[in-house]
C-alpha cells in the first residue's frame, strides 16, 4: 500500500489492523468512499462489517480480502455472532466451485469434439495468479477457439444447455466484434472468442501468437488446460483496459 494512499487514513484507524482491512479502508477513502464508522472500536461492529463487505465487493476485492483474512486466521477481525464475513466467504467458495466445475466440464466437451480452447482474461488468471478460486469473482468464462471452429464450439455449448443470443445480435457480433455470448438459464455465461479484439480495433493482438506461445497449467482436477503465456496475458489485460 503506497504512502499517498495511507496518508488519507487517520493513523488511529490503522493500529492493530491486518493488511487486507487497511487496504480496503485506504482504497475506499482514496476513491471517495469515506463513510466508514471510523472510531477505535468500530471495526468489530455490525455496522462496520456490513459496510466493509459492501465496499470490498464494490471494489471487486471481496473474495481476495476474505480469503487472505481466513488464510492468516484473522477472519475474526470481522467477527460477530454469526459472522457475516465467514458466511460471505463460504458463499463465495460455493460459487467459485460451481464456476470451476462448469469451466472444466465445458473444456472436456470441447476437447471431446476436437476443438482447441485457450482460456482468456479472468478465467485464465484464476488458474495462474490466485491460490484460491474464491479470490477471483467470475461473471463469465472467456475462451478462445480457432475461427474455423466457432460454429462447432457454439454447437457444443448448445448441446450443454447454453442459448445463443438473437439472430440479429449474433449477426452484429460476427460483423463488428470478436466473440459470441452464450448463456445458461442457471446463470452461467460464456464469451466464445475467435479473436482478441474487434477487427477495427486500434490495439490489435495476434491470436496466432497467443496459440503458439500458450502455456499448459493444471486445474483443480489435475487436467491440463491452455492459457496465454504471462507476457500475452499482461498485453491482453492492458489492451482490454485501453479498449
Amino acid at each position: 500500500m503506497s504512502a499517498p494512499v495511507l496518508a488519507d487514513v487517520p493513523p488511529c484507524l490503522l493500529r492493530g489492523l491486518s493488511a487486507p482491512l487497511v487496504a480496503v479502508v485506504a482504497l475506499s477513502r482514496r476513491f471517495g468512499a469515506d463513510s466508514f464508522p471510523f472510531d477505535e472500536s468500530g471495526f468489530r461492529s455490525a455496522t462496520f462489517q456490513k459496510l466493509f463487505l459492501a465496499r470490498a465487493e464494490q471494489l471487486s476485492v471481496l473474495g481476495l480480502i476474505l480469503v487472505e483474512l481466513d488464510r492468516s486466521s484473522r477472519l475474526g477481525e470481522l467477527h460477530s455472532a454469526p459472522s457475516p464475513a465467514a458466511k460471505h466467504l463460504s458463499q463465495l467458495r460455493r460459487q467459485a466451485a460451481m464456476w470451476d466445475l462448469e469451466r472444466d466440464l465445458m473444456l472436456r466437451r470441447l476437447a471431446h469434439a476436437g476443438i482447441p480452447a485457450l482460456l482468456l482474461k479472468g478465467t485464465a488468471l484464476r488458474l495462474t495468479a490466485y491460490r484460491d478460486s474464491a479470490e477471483r469473482a467470475m461473471a463469465d468464462l472467456d475462451v478462445l477457439v480457432p475461427k474455423e471452429s466457432l460454429e462447432a464450439a457454439v454447437a457444443v455449448f448448445a448441446e450443454s444447455g447454453y442459448e445463443r443470443e438473437s439472430a440479429e445480435r449474433v449477426k452484429l457480433y460476427l460483423e463488428h466484434f470478436h466473440h459470441l455470448i452464450v448463456r445458461k438459464p442457471d446463470g452461467f455465461v460464456v464469451e466464445i472468442h475467435w479473436a482478441l479484439a474487434p477487427a477495427m480495433s486500434p490495439f490489435p493482438l495476434d491470436p496466432a501468437a497467443f496459440w503458439r506461445d500458450a502455456c499448459a497449467v493444471t486445474d483443480g482436477t489435475a487436467t491440463r488446460v491452455s492459457v496465454p503465456c504471462p507476457v500475452h496475458m499482461v498485453l491482453h489485460l492492458a489492451q482490454q483496459n485501453l479498449e
